[in-house]
């Protein structure tokens, strides 16, 4: 829906969406008529912890590979890897909307990071340069994206817990000081920055929480152990944000 509203503005658009009345027609049949498609659908996680992409791949299945497929959701690796090998018309943009402001954010949006095919990546950069003020695009492996979206997720779920260990032991050593006025002097340096470093976060809750990094270092703890390997790191910082939610 996000990406409709923005893309409404060049090009018409037909939206697909079972939850809405006015939107819930057959995607077989709206595709007939289209020379694109978008895909954003629900991910969701399965108790295992690893991300359910099966509304994806039925989604592509039905489309095809005779035109461009876009897919904005977050889908796991291994089946963007299945797309590389069935399908050269799909492509895969990782984005990072914030739940509360994802319209804002999307219309903001003024980079774009696209994996797939050179020429089918270079048909979408054309499409968004039209509708929102892309600045630096970047066409990298499909493969690579996936990459991308999950490693950026679980960097900053890292960066969140770190400060909220920096906050607890300032807290515990040192109470009578100000923990914000401390991360905002040691954000003076430009490899660190002032992101990601408020505690108690947004939600007024320790830790991390919401939807994206929850599950988006879940499934890459689980897509590491798939391929009989490990991503220690982020299995502990995991750990220790269940910590710190309980805290809250």
């Amino acid at each position: 829906m996000v990406a409709a509203l923005s893309l409404s503005k060049e090009f018409t658009c037909s939206i697909v969406d079972p939850g809405y009345e006015q939107h819930n027609q057959p995607l077989v049949e709206v595709i007939r008529d289209c020379d694109a498609a978008i895909i954003c659908v629900p991910t969701p996680q399965r108790e295992d912890g690893s991300c359910d992409s099966t509304i994806v791949r039925d989604s592509v299945d039905t489309i095809g590979n005779q035109i461009p497929i876009l897919i904005k959701s977050t889908t796991d690796i291994d089946t963007l890897g299945t797309f590389k090998s069935l399908y050269p018309n799909v492509t895969f943009s990782p984005e990072f909307l914030r739940g509360r402001h994802s319209i804002q954010d999307f219309l903001a949006e003024d980079k774009m990071i696209i994996g797939g095919i050179e020429d089918q990546c270079a048909y979408w950069i054309r499409i968004f340069e039209k509708c929102l003020n892309i600045q630096e695009s970047i066409a990298i492996d499909i493969i690579e994206a996936g990459y991308v979206k999950y490693a950026e997720n679980s960097f900053l779920a890292t960066r969140v817990t770190f400060f909220n260990d920096l906050y607890n032991l300032m807290s515990v050593a040192h109470p009578e000081l100000n923990y914000s006025r401390t991360v905002n002097a040691l954000g003076l340096d430009p490899r660190i920055g002032h992101s990601h470093n408020q505690v108690p976060g947004y939600d007024g809750k320790f830790g991390w929480g919401g939807h994206c990094l929850p599950k988006d270092t879940s499934e890459f703890v689980a897509f590491a152990e798939r391929n009989s390997s490990d991503l220690p790191l982020v299995r502990e910082v995991r750990r220790i944000n269940a910590k710190h939610r309980k805290r809250t």
